[in-house]
C-alpha cells in the first residue's frame, strides 16, 4: 500500500521545536520523534506506537530467537530501539538503518503518516513550493484496460519535454526498448520516476515516428493552467497542487479573464482532478474567491475539540458566475476542501467522479530541528477537518451532484482502501446554502440529455466534453461538436502556434484559413461597443493532426511584441474537407482567444 505514501499533499503545519541535538541518527533521535508523534498524532496512543514500534523492529529481524528476545522487550522507545539494534548485530548502524526502521514503524500507523530520507523530505518541500524534477508532461492511456499506449495532452512550459521538443497529442509508442501498449499507466508513470540519467522515447506525430532523447531536471510548474471554452465568456480553469502562491495564481488568472471578457464571464469550469491536494491557507485562498464571506473548514483536534475556524473573507473575486467542479478519485485533501465548502454553500456544481476521501490535516515536521545536519522529514496525521455543514469526506469523499464517467480509470484508488484508513463521524451543523446556483444547476442537469456523437478529440477527455457541454447549456449557449483542442502561443525561440484537430485522416485533402483578430472598443464609455478588426490572416494544407504556424515576421508578432504583457488575441480558424469516399466539401469553424505571454 506504498501508493497511499504519495498522496503527501496535505494541509501543512510547520512544527519548529527544540530538544537535545545530535549529528546523525541514533535511538535518542528515535526517541524522540515517537515521544513527539505520540503526543500530536491525532488519534495515536504511547502504548499503540511502543507495539508497533516493536512489532516493526521484529519484522526486520531474520533470528527467530532474536524476535522473541525483542517481544519481551520492555520500557522506552529508546529502549526497544537499542534492544533492535544489538540484536541486529550490526555494530555501528548508519543512517539508513535507522531509515529504514523508522519507516517500517511509521507506515503502520495511518495511510498519511510517513517517515521521509533527506532525497523524499526535499522532493515534497521542493513540490509546495512548485519546484520540481521530472519530465513534465501529463498523458492517458490510449489502449484496453488502462495500458499504452500513451497520448501527451499537456506539456508544461519551460520544462524538459517542451526544451526536448515533445508536444501535446504524441503517442508514446516506446520508453528505450520498452513498448508502452505493455505498460499501466502506473507502470509508465513508475518507469519515467525510476529513470536515471538520459532516455528516449519513440513517439508517433501524424505520419512521422520520431525518437526523443529526454532527461528529468529540476523546472518551476506554475499550479494555474487556463484556456477559453467559447469567446462567449467560458474558461478553463486547472489546479494542479495547492502551493504556497496557488491563491494569487488563480485571483490573477480570474482578473485576467473578467478583462478579457469585459467582466461578463458567462461560466467557469475549475479542474480538480489528480490534484492530489497540498497547502491548506491555499486551499482557503481558493475558496475565498468565489464567496463573500463565512466558514469554509472547521479543524478538530485528537480530543475532538474544535481548535480551529479557517474562514472567507471577503475577497470575493467572481461570487456569481457559474462554476462547475470536475473532480475524480486523486481529487484529494485540499481539493476536497475547495469542493466541499463551494457545494455547501451552493456556490458550485460538482461533477465528476466521487473524490479520493481524505479529510484529515497532516503535520510536516523537518527533522532538522532536532537533528542538525540531517533534511529527512517526519509527515503525520494531526486533526481533522469537516465542511461548513458539518460533514466529512473522510473515508466517502466528495459526492458529484453529477456523475460522469471516465472510461481511463478502471479500478479507482480511495482512502477508504486502506486498510488502516480513519473513520469518522459527522459533526452535523446547521448550515443553509447562501447561494442558489447549485440548486438552480441541478434543476438543468436534470432535464439535460448529452450528445450522442462525439469527435474522436472530445473522445480523449469524455469527462471534460460532458461538463463543457453542461457549462454551455448552463449558460445558454449551443453545445457543439469540436474537433480542435485549444490553441498555445509561444514568443521563444520563434513566433508560432500550435493546436491539434482530429479532422485529418488518410487519403483527405484539408484547407485552412486561419483569421486572426483582436477587439477593439468603439469609444472610451464603459458601455462603447466592441468591435473585431482582422490583424491577419493566412490559408495552408493540414497534412496531420497537428497544426504548426510560423509566425514570424507577420503582424501578429508584431502586435504580441509590442504589447508588453499578458494578452490574447481572437483565432478563428476554417477548414474544408473532403476524402476520397465523400468528395464533398465539409467546413468545419472554431473561434476561441489565444493566449500569449510574450516576455
Amino acid at each position: 500500500m506504498r501508493f497511499f505514501r504519495y498522496f503527501l499533499s496535505s494541509f501543512l503545519l510547520f512544527y519548529i521545536t527544540s530538544f537535545a541535538q545530535a549529528q546523525t541518527l541514533n535511538c535518542t533521535n528515535v526517541d524522540t520523534y515517537l515521544k513527539l508523534l505520540a503526543n500530536s498524532h491525532f488519534s495515536l496512543t504511547e502504548s499503540t506506537l511502543k507495539t508497533l514500534e516493536k512489532n516493526a523492529a521484529i519484522s526486520l529481524l531474520e533470528d527467530t530467537a532474536a524476535q522473541q528476545t525483542l517481544q519481551n522487550t520492555g520500557g522506552t522507545y529508546k529502549a526497544i530501539c537499542e534492544a533492535f539494534v544489538r540484536l541486529s548485530g550490526i555494530s555501528n548502524p548508519q543512517n539508513s538503518f535507522y531509515e529504514k526502521f523508522l519507516t517500517k514503524t511509521l507506515d503502520e500507523v495511518d495511510p498519511h503518516t510517513n517517515f521521509f530520507d533527506e532525497p523524499e523530505a526535499k522532493k515534497f518541500s521542493d513540490s509546495l513550493q512548485g519546484e520540481f524534477e521530472g519530465l513534465g508532461i501529463t498523458f492517458k492511456a490510449q489502449g484496453e484496460n488502462g495500458h499504452g499506449p500513451f497520448r501527451i495532452y499537456a506539456v508544461i512550459p519551460g520544462s524538459p519535454a517542451a526544451i526536448r521538443g515533445l508536444q501535446v497529442d504524441d503517442l508514446i509508442l516506446k520508453m528505450n526498448e520498452q513498448n508502452t501498449s505493455d505498460l499501466t499507466r502506473e507502470e509508465f508513470h513508475k518507469m519515467i520516476q525510476d529513470q536515471k540519467g538520459s532516455f528516449s522515447l519513440t513517439v508517433q506525430r501524424g505520419d512521422l515516428t520520431l525518437s526523443i532523447l529526454c532527461h528529468k531536471e529540476r523546472f518551476s510548474n506554475p499550479s494555474v493552467s487556463y484556456y477559453f471554452l467559447h469567446t462567449q465568456g467560458l474558461a478553463y480553469i486547472k489546479i494542479n497542487m495547492f502551493t504556497l502562491t496557488t491563491g494569487e495564481e488563480l485571483e490573477g488568472v480570474i482578473q485576467f479573464l473578467q478583462n478579457i471578457y469585459e467582466d461578463d464571464l458567462k461560466g467557469i469550469l475549475l479542474d480538480l482532478r489528480e490534484n492530489l491536494g497540498g497547502n491548506l491557507s491555499a486551499a482557503i485562498k481558493v475558496a475565498d474567491i468565489f464567496i463573500d464571506r463565512g466558514p469554509l473548514v472547521y479543524a478538530y483536534n485528537k480530543n475532538n475539540e474544535l481548535s480551529n475556524t479557517f474562514e472567507a473573507r471577503g475577497v470575493g473575486v467572481t461570487t456569481s458566475a457559474p462554476l462547475l467542479i470536475l473532480t475524480n478519485n486523486f481529487s484529494a485533501s485540499a481539493s476536497e476542501v475547495v469542493t466541499g465548502a463551494l457545494q455547501d454553500y451552493g456556490r458550485a456544481f460538482v461533477v465528476g467522479k466521487p473524490s479520493f476521501g481524505k479529510g484529515t490535516i497532516l503535520g510536516f515536521w523537518p527533522l532538522e530541528n532536532t537533528t542538525p545536519n540531517y533534511h529527512g522529514a517526519i509527515t503525520f496525521t494531526t486533526s481533522a477537518f469537516f465542511r461548513p455543514s458539518g460533514q466529512t469526506v473522510q473515508w466517502n469523499g466528495v459526492t458529484p451532484d453529477l456523475e460522469i464517467e471516465d472510461p481511463q480509470i478502471t479500478k479507482p484508488v480511495y482512502e477508504r482502501d486502506h486498510p488502516k484508513a480513519l473513520h469518522l463521524d459527522p459533526i452535523p451543523r446547521e448550515f443553509n446554502a447562501p447561494y442558489a446556483f447549485r440548486q438552480t444547476a441541478k434543476t438543468i442537469a436534470s432535464a439535460f440529455s448529452f450528445r450522442n456523437n462525439y469527435s474522436n478529440f472530445e473522445n480523449s477527455d469524455i469527462q471534460l466534453t460532458k461538463a463543457t457541454d453542461l457549462l454551455k447549456r448552463i449558460a445558454l449557449i449551443p453545445e457543439e461538436p469540436s474537433h480542435f483542442g485549444p490553441p498555445f502561443y509561444y514568443a521563444h525561440p520563434s513566433h508560432r502556434l500550435h493546436m491539434n484537430t482530429d479532422l485529418y485522416e488518410p487519403e483527405s485533402k484539408l484547407v485552412a484559413k486561419f483569421s486572426f483578430k483582436v477587439r477593439k472598443k468603439m469609444g472610451k464609455k464603459k458601455s462603447s461597443p466592441i468591435q473585431e478588426e482582422t490583424l491577419y490572416e493566412t490559408f495552408g494544407f493540414v497534412t496531420g493532426n497537428e497544426l504548426t504556424l510560423s509566425l514570424q515576421n507577420t503582424p501578429v508578432e508584431t502586435y504580441v511584441t509590442n504589447y508588453q504583457n499578458y494578452g490574447s488575441v481572437i483565432l478563428e480558424v476554417t477548414i474544408q474537407k473532403k476524402t476520397k469516399a465523400n468528395p464533398e466539401i465539409q467546413t468545419f469553424t472554431y473561434k476561441t482567444f489565444v493566449l500569449f505571454d510574450p516576455l
